[in-house]
């Protein structure tokens, strides 16, 4: 088995920047779910699950262009941790409440986004056929 070395663990300038783009916005949403609420006008009565699942999508996306398969799958884990834990601590968290269907949206928002960069991928890889 190799030994790891200093050499062979360092992140080549482009993982260091895909890195940044991708742990920035996810502290972001990791705050946002904890900091008491916002204010925000909501427009209809599902918008709080829409933003929830569009969020989580986001991060979802953004971990499958910017890390190697092997990562992803790892992140994609710790996401789906990190919608149930934030979930989870807001019920400690006045005037918050934990709500397991936001988990689920969040939920459906990583599958979401795993299965939009997985159709644009076999369609980039799939030469278009003549009829």
């Amino acid at each position: 088995m190799k030994e790891a070395t200093r050499s062979n663990m360092k992140f080549t300038k482009k993982q260091a920047i895909a890195a940044a783009c991708f742990f920035i916005p996810v502290i972001a949403v990791f705050w946002l779910s904890l900091v008491p609420r916002l204010g925000i006008p909501v427009p209809f009565p599902a918008f709080d699950k829409v933003m929830h699942a569009g969020a989580y999508m986001f991060l979802t996306v953004l971990a499958r262009v910017s890390f190697r398969k092997r990562v992803q799958h790892w992140i994609l884990y710790a996401l789906i941790a990190m919608s149930v834990l934030t979930e989870m601590i807001q019920g400690l968290v006045p005037p918050r409440e934990a709500d397991p269907v936001d988990a689920l949206a969040n939920c459906l928002g990583i599958f979401a986004g795993y299965w939009i960069v997985s159709m644009v991928r076999s369609s980039i890889r799939r030469p278009a056929t003549v009829k």
